[in-house]
């Protein structure tokens, strides 16, 4: 994210998790799965140009889309994945691609096709949710379309029948718009997922004429790789940061073009409704992580003006990690090792303003964890009462860090005069 606090064109990005909301601490929390997030912080929620809002978000589209996946098996539908391409070139500028690219769906989908519409009614199609993917390669920007297509009555010639009349109406569009017309045999993609064991099919991996991976596919615009030497936008963001400058500019014209965009989209009430009632059916509660340490809204601005953000939050993973496998897979053995790893690393910086609040007082890092303790071992308690002295000095500067430019300032002169230690 530091790099994209300097160099991003969106504004929203620029801010995104640097302070907190008003009347908020930031709480650095972790689930059961390692990951640690700082909660209380503004955020862009760009799902295209923001790697940690995205990655957020489209875990609860994925979420989303395996529930549909079930509540499509429980209801009898039957799903099929369809994707169409459109050819592309190197002088084509992403913005007005997109444009052309999303007026032709809109066609493909029925609104410029009487034998599309003919053909969902006779399918009895539900509805479709559809998302776009992007590349970019030696040919220029790469955009294609994903659909899943629900329907009462399909099968493999019938949504093959459907996907053809698309591809014609799709192919006509883009022609009338003087782009090249593309070719069947690569612009076409048609495959019916078998969702027979629901479970499989969300999390899993369905396997007809290769292996597809319904949930994946669909919401894996965050972290996916690109094929036969084409990079995603995640790769040309981290070619950017490492110095690329024709990355970082394509990475400049796909923050600009992909502004406002849909990325997910289900506009079918039908779809939504089968969706919830799955949800209700399964009465799934959503899991809150535990609390490893809370920062006054200071302590953050410092965290982000003077150090990283995310070193602070990769050391915390690292270490509950470490003690998940030293525990043989204690979660809250993990948290408190993780606790005691950012409270030093703070120390390191120099950051530990008045108002930290230690997790001790926060179930079950101070209940459940104080009890697994063996002898000898030390508690959450012992590990807050180490930094004591810490804290004690950390309050004796309190008019210092109430100003976080000021601590920056104080923190950079410590480390001239050598050793690293603040003064």
């Amino acid at each position: 994210m530091e790099w994209q606090w300097q160099h991003s064109t969106l504004p929203s990005v620029q801010a995104c998790r640097r302070s907190a909301l008003p009347g908020s601490a930031v709480a650095l929390t972790m689930d059961t799965a390692g990951k640690a997030k700082a909660r209380g912080v503004r955020t862009c929620g760009s799902v295209w140009a923001c790697p940690m809002c995205s990655g957020s978000v489209w875990a609860e589209r994925a979420q989303e889309l395996a529930h549909l996946l079930r509540a499509a098996h429980a209801h009898g539908l039957q799903v099929a994945f369809i994707t169409l391409t459109m050819r592309h070139h190197k002088r084509n500028k992403l913005a007005p691609m997109w444009d052309c690219q999303a007026k032709a769906l809109e066609h493909a989908l029925g609104v410029g096709s009487r034998d599309v519409r003919e053909l969902r009614d006779e399918l009895g199609v539900v509805g479709i949710v559809r998302r776009t993917e992007a590349t970019y390669g030696t040919n220029g920007w790469h955009l294609h379309p994903h659909l899943l297509v629900f329907a009462e009555a399909g099968d493999l010639d019938g949504f093959t029948a459907l996907g053809n009349a698309m591809f014609d109406t799709w192919s006509d569009y883009l022609a009338k718009q003087k782009r090249s017309r593309p070719v069947r045999k690569y612009g076409l993609n048609v495959k019916v997922l078998d969702i027979s064991d629901a479970e499989e099919a969300a999390a899993g991996y369905v396997t007809l004429a290769g292996s597809f991976h319904a949930a994946a596919e669909l919401t894996a615009s965050h972290g996916k790789s690109a094929r036969k030497g084409n990079r995603t936008t995640w790769d040309l963001l981290d070619d950017a940061m490492a110095g690329d400058a024709d990355a970082a500019a394509r990475w400049a014209e796909w923050e600009q073009a992909s502004k406002g965009r849909r990325a997910w989209d289900n506009r079918s009430a039908a779809l939504r409704e089968l969706a919830a009632e799955q949800l209700e059916e399964l009465g799934e509660a959503p899991e809150e992580p535990d609390a490893v340490a809370t920062l006054s809204q200071h302590a953050w601005k410092m965290v982000c003006r003077c150090q990283s953000p995310g070193e602070l939050l990769t050391t915390a993973e690292a270490a509950y990690r470490h003690g998940i496998a030293r525990s043989k897979g204690d979660h809250y053995e993990g948290l408190l090792v993780a606790h005691r790893a950012v409270v030093t690393l703070l120390q390191a910086w120099s950051i530990w303003p008045p108002g930290y609040s230690s997790p001790a007082a926060t179930p079950p890092l101070g209940t459940v964890a104080r009890a697994r303790a063996g002898p000898g071992h030390p508690t959450d308690d012992d590990t807050v009462a180490a930094f004591a002295s810490h804290r004690q000095v950390a309050n004796a500067r309190a008019p210092l860090f109430a100003d976080p430019a000021r601590g920056c300032r104080a923190v950079a002169g410590a480390r001239q005069r050598g050793g690293g230690e603040a003064a």
